[in-house]
């Protein structure tokens, strides 16, 4: 039997996979750090694994 984390775990793996084919990300070179749960609303931290070509 799984775990309640194993569970909660695929779950949220299902929902990130669904909002990166959503908003279209395509690219594997970026890497999600955090996703924090804000009950109307997720957020979530990424980054690239290579630097931006634009800077600011």
């Amino acid at each position: 039997m799984k775990s309640d984390q194993t569970i909660i775990r695929k779950n949220l793996m299902e929902q990130l996979n669904f909002i990166t084919n959503l908003l279209g990300i395509k690219d594997k070179n970026i890497i999600i750090l955090d996703v924090l749960d804000a009950g109307t609303h997720k957020e979530i931290m990424a980054k690239l694994d290579y630097p931006a070509l634009c800077q600011l």
